[in-house]
């Protein structure tokens, strides 16, 4: 089964995109290679349009697939720039080169603390949710105020905890 053991799966990250190297165990057939047709626009409809109105938004997320999941829930919500950090090092580097207007921390980069970064985003005055599929005393101490969102999570809660965030934000901008 692909992902099942060590190594199976792996992501190469480019310049020019992501190359997926992909290791099916043996027995496993190969599907029909011809593209997927696009999600179902009974979906897409179902979101609100613009929720993020061009945002930028830092998704900070060691796991591949989530956050290219992620990545695409916020664009289809409006977001205008999305930046993925797949490590705390990366986190910190992009909130010292860019501006943003939100971030998701996922709770866990591969077992390192977060706590480096939920600061920064503090300090920085960057609203920010959890992002995390443990509860929330697995999450730095003192951070309490910061939203948890359980993952797995539909994109509905996503979108109506960052609409709630950039909401808080505009309105201590114009005290």
């Amino acid at each position: 089964m692909a992902g099942g053991e060590d190594g199976a799966v792996a992501a190469d990250w480019r310049p020019e995109g992501v190359v997926w190297a992909i290791r099916l165990s043996e027995g496993v057939k190969a599907l029909d290679s011809t593209p997927a047709a696009p999600r179902a626009s009974a979906e897409a409809a179902d979101r609100p349009a613009a929720v993020l109105h061009g945002c930028a938004v830092l998704v900070i997320e060691d796991e591949p697939l989530v956050a290219l999941d992620i990545q695409e829930e916020l664009e289809l919500a409006g977001a205008g720039h999305v930046r993925i950090a797949r490590t705390v090092d990366a986190a910190l580097s992009a909130l010292s080169e860019h501006r943003f207007d939100l971030a998701l921390l996922d709770g866990n980069l591969k077992g390192e603390p977060v706590d480096s970064v939920a600061l920064r985003l503090r300090e920085a005055s960057v609203p920010f949710c959890f992002v995390s599929g443990y509860g929330r005393e697995h999450l730095p101490q003192g951070f309490e105020d910061a939203p948890l969102i359980q993952k797995p999570f539909p994109p509905t809660s996503l979108r109506q905890i960052l609409s709630e965030l950039l909401y808080l934000r505009r309105l201590h901008a114009a005290e």
